[in-house]
């Protein structure tokens, strides 16, 4: 045993409720050395966060707690009996999951960083200013100065989770424990928050654990991975062991569940079932009743965790019965999908059911300076019976292009129509009307589901746009319910009742009742683990391949485009500069931004076959001028990127707003 770094010793924690207590820890032991990263995966209530907790010193007080934790040779227990004086020497810093609740409303970002580097360096009044400054651009963040002023609600998710790694980095611990760090963040800014975290470790020589459900993007930085299910270790080792071999049927699953791009089939595989919530600690496999190798020793008796190789140990007794992961080549059901896309022999004919033309739409700033420009010069067709998908970075655009075209935002320039409905011309009422024809599936469910309402209600809520008969209502219920696969025992539940893949079930359940032509998804699966995505996943198959609606899927995640979409628009800064077919934007992207958002895709199996581009680290502000966003970024620019962007037609149906691109393909 190491002296230095972290060290976890038969860990336990059962946690009193209402309803009995909750085993969320059973013995659990690993060690993180000092440069060393290392990922903890799981499924949601695995218990991952409470091993950060407890390593934390941030378990309830009345948590019955046993097992050793040493940090730096410290033991947590005989610190927290010395009193309160001494709690500085469990040195472990936290950057918690959710930034924007963790970080202090009422106090901007410099104080909170202030408090840390007064506490932890004891540097000056002129010393914590600068040192401020200097953490917020070594994470990335534009302006640091006059960020340090704003308040955490004026700031994006992106840059809330990078305050949250430079107030850690304040407090110079021995130890981070960084838990969901890229939830919810596009790929790029994900692949830039974990190689900050990567170079700590290496720069620092921190140890450092990474909690996460995101198997793929943290299998880049990580040295080992360590997979907990109910509450136990039930397999730990190198990365691409890990990753190539799994030994475990859970890890299997979890692997399987990821979408890959490299699949041209573009499915996922879902895990049925839900974890089981212990009330003690399990004298059999927890996973045996969502295991397909399950028999009855598994059902009788607990494993133990034994070694399978160097570094390497599993939980299971039918570890040798398991494969090399899939690698794209597997086989399909011929009603599934091909090469990543819906069988499109029935198109669904070429009509137009939303137009975009000339749109800009610009918000006016918080101190009443002039709007800044958030869309500009949008000209995008939908088609019925298309599915499209919406792509870029977090603030390029994408949720308030999909806010006007649901007539939600009006546009400041240019024309917005739903069939023949020209929407700018549209009172408050008539559009109230026009929602029975389309529909938005929020980002977090449980967010936008009212909390007051059980799900029946909630359901039935947008029917009030029909005129439909009591009966007829709830039978429209019943039927959407059972569509979206959730029984009628769900109908009296609250949302707080609900798990995040069933709260987001409700959701489109909510969008699907009243049958519309459109329904938007923003971003339904990213703050869901990596099965129950995987679940969503499949409900949203089930539907789009009905094709009887169209569909607008956005998404900073670019590995479920392509097994959901016929076509995909990519934005940059409030602009499009690509737009086509779904095989042709992953196979040949032609814009420098499309190739940097593929290159960044986390991938567990090889490489996605296109020439990686890497842009620029640019914390100055966006231009808005003529010229390509673009530009100050791209490793591609010349003096003419500076000057002009035009959406140039390279091929039928591929559009793209790069010139160098449009002159080269077109000769």
């Amino acid at each position: 045993m190491s002296q230095s770094g972290l060290y976890v010793e038969d860990l336990s924690v059962c946690l009193p409720g209402p309803t009995g207590n909750v085993a969320a820890l059973t013995n659990v032991t690993f060690e993180v050395s000092p440069g060393e990263v290392v990922g903890l995966v799981g499924e949601s209530g695995a218990g991952k966060s409470m091993i950060a907790c407890a390593i934390a010193d941030q378990l309830p007080r009345n948590a019955d707690v046993t097992g050793v934790i040493r940090i730096d040779g410290n033991e947590l227990s005989e610190v927290r009996a010395a009193g309160t004086k001494e709690r500085h020497r469990v040195n472990a810093a936290l950057c918690f999951q959710n930034p924007r609740v963790a970080l202090s409303p009422t106090r901007n970002v410099g104080k909170q960083i202030a408090d840390r580097l007064k506490a932890h360096q004891g540097l000056s009044h002129r010393e914590v200013a600068d040192k401020a400054t200097e953490l917020l651009h070594q994470v990335g963040i534009r302006d640091a100065q006059r960020r340090l002023r704003n308040f955490p609600h004026e700031l994006s998710g992106g840059m809330c989770q990078r305050v949250m790694i430079a107030l850690a980095m304040a407090c110079k611990s021995p130890v981070l424990l960084a838990d969901e760090p890229s939830t919810g963040l596009d790929v790029t800014l994900t692949g830039e928050i974990l190689r900050l975290i990567r170079d700590m470790a290496d720069r620092d020589q921190q140890a450092v654990l990474v909690i996460s459900h995101d198997i793929a993007a943290i299998s880049t930085i990580c040295n080992r991975l360590m997979v907990l299910y109910a509450g136990s270790l039930v397999e730990t080792g190198l990365t691409q062991d890990l990753v190539r071999t799994p030994a475990h049927p859970y890890t299997r699953a979890l692997i399987d569940a990821v979408p890959d791009p490299n699949r041209e089939v573009g499915r996922v595989t879902p895990l049925p079932g839900l974890m089981p919530q212990l009330s003690a600690p399990p004298v059999s496999c927890s996973f045996a009743p969502r295991c397909r190798l399950s028999d009855q020793k598994c059902q009788s008796d607990m494993p133990r965790l034994t070694s399978q190789g160097a570094k390497w140990k599993v939980r299971c007794f039918h570890s040798g019965m398991l494969g090399s992961t899939k690698t794209g080549e597997e086989s399909v059901d011929d009603n599934h999908r091909i090469n990543g896309k819906r069988d499109t022999g029935d198109s669904g004919g070429a009509e137009p059911l939303v137009r975009l033309q000339h749109v800009d739409v610009a918000y006016r700033s918080r101190s009443g300076g002039p709007k800044k420009p958030v869309l500009r010069a949008i000209n995008l067709t939908f088609n019925r019976g298309e599915t499209v998908g919406i792509v870029g970075e977090s603030g390029c655009g994408k949720s308030t292009l999909a806010r006007t075209i649901m007539g939600l935002i009006s546009p400041t320039r240019g024309e917005v129509w739903f069939g023949q409905i020209n929407l700018r011309t549209q009172r408050r009422a008539d559009l109230r009307r026009l929602r029975r024809r389309m529909q938005l599936v929020f980002q977090d469910a449980l967010d936008s589901l009212n909390p007051r309402l059980s799900v029946a209600e909630i359901v039935t809520d947008p029917l009030q746009l029909l005129e439909l008969a009591r009966d007829e209502k709830k039978a429209a219920v019943d039927q959407v319910l059972d569509q979206v696969s959730l029984d009628p025992s769900f109908k009296p539940r609250l949302p707080q009742e609900l798990s995040g893949g069933q709260a987001q079930r409700v959701g489109i359940a909510r969008g699907l009742v009243i049958d519309p032509d459109l329904i938007v998804f923003d971003e339904p699966t990213s703050a869901l683990d990596a099965t129950i995505q995987a679940q969503v996943l499949e409900l949203i198959h089930s539907l789009i391949e009905r094709r009887d609606r169209t569909y607008l899927f956005v998404s900073h995640d670019l590995a479920t485009i392509r097994g959901l979409c016929d076509r995909v628009v990519v934005m940059y800064l409030g602009r499009v500069v690509e737009d086509g077919p779904v095989d042709r934007i992953f196979t040949t992207p032609l814009h420098p931004y499309t190739r940097a958002l593929l290159s960044a895709i986390p991938r567990l199996h090889g490489e996605l076959g296109i020439d990686r581009v890497e842009l620029k680290r640019n914390l100055d502000e966006p231009i808005e001028s003529a010229g390509c966003s673009l530009s100050p970024r791209c490793p591609f620019a010349e003096t003419r990127c500076f000057k002009e962007q035009t959406l140039l037609e390279v091929s039928e149906g591929h559009s793209v707003a790069c010139w160098k691109v449009a002159e080269t393909t077109r000769n």
